[in-house]
This record gives C-alpha cells, structure tokens and sequence, in this order.
C-alpha cells in the first residue's frame, strides 16, 4: 500500500531527528576536534576535521562536507571493506568513503568528475599520505568520451541539468572501460 505525503514527511522528520541524534552523541567518540565539528556549521573559512583513527579532512564552509565525513563515519551508511580489497569509490566528493576505505583497502579508485569536489579530494589524499587512493576526474556513463555535468553542488549530475545550473564538461568512461584499464 503506497505511503500517503504525510506518512511519508512524518517518516522523513523522524528519520533526520535520529540522524541528527546519532552524529550529536557519536561526535565526541569519532572526532579528535569533536568541538570544531559543531562549529564549523557556521564557520566561514576552510578549516580540518580529524578524525579519532587518524584521518583528517579539509572542509569548505556552506558546504555538504561535513555531512559526507558523518554519513561514512558516525552513520554507518558503509558496510565495512574487507582488508587488501580493490575499492571504486564513484562520485567520491571529497574522499570521506575513499580515505576511509584506504585504511584497509589495498587500493582506492576514486573518481569524481566535479572539478572543486576533485580539487579538495587531492588535497585530502595528500594531506592523510593516502599513496594507495588514486583520484580520477572523470564521471562514468554508459558512453567513453565527454560529457556535461550540472555544476549544482551537492546536487551534481551528469543526466539532469537545467537552463539556471552552471556545467562543465567532464571526460566519461564506462565502468566496464575504467575496468579494464585499471
């Protein structure tokens, strides 16, 4: 029987209020500068979040970086990678899941195709010393060549676009292509 629109608002509130709950108590335990991570909501400067297991990560302000780092860290989004296995970490963002996964994998293909998710994904890789994470800017499609990508931030994306959102043309590949060749 389908969800009715309050059903499904009421199922959405509840399910964020948990979210919020579970990162408010997991903070302190999984984030060294737990204190920073509250305050870096309304911060205006790039600033590092590190991480309890020795990861850190630069964040943007006014950004969806924070919530990416507490999706992989503090809301056990991610089933755990088993030790010395090949990771494709497709639409990377900033590298919450790839570093993360680089703790234990014995490589990382990260791909993100949005140039400054990319540009901070790099800098994340080089600020952990992360040597088995390779970055790739490049988006995976069901064609090898180039395409247009919306430049909507957290909203990204190769296949919906509008006439407001800003894009940039990307290098695609295949996953079966990047396979083979990686």
């Amino acid at each position: 029987m389908p969800m009715n629109a309050f059903k499904w608002r009421l199922y959405c509130s509840l399910s964020k209020a948990t979210n919020i709950t579970r990162i408010a108590f997991r903070a302190p335990f999984m984030i060294r500068n737990w204190p920073y991570f509250f305050r870096s909501r309304f911060e205006r400067e790039e600033g590092v979040l590190e991480l309890r297991n020795g990861l850190k990560f630069l964040i943007r302000p006014v950004t969806s970086d924070r919530a990416s780092i507490s999706e992989v860290s503090m809301l056990d989004c991610y089933n755990p990678v088993a030790k010395d296995s090949v990771v494709v970490d497709v639409g990377a963002n900033i590298g919450a899941f790839a570093l993360m996964a680089s703790l234990r994998a014995q490589v990382v293909y990260a791909l993100e195709p949005e140039q400054s998710n990319y540009d901070l994904l790099v800098r994340n890789i080089e600020l952990n010393g992360a040597s088995n994470v390779r970055p790739y800017r490049m988006a995976l499609s069901n064609r090898n060549g180039t395409g247009l990508i919306s430049n909507a931030g957290v909203g990204s994306s190769l296949y919906f676009k509008s006439a407001s959102t800003k894009t940039e043309e990307v290098p695609t590949n295949t996953l079966q292509q990047f396979l083979t060749q990686h």
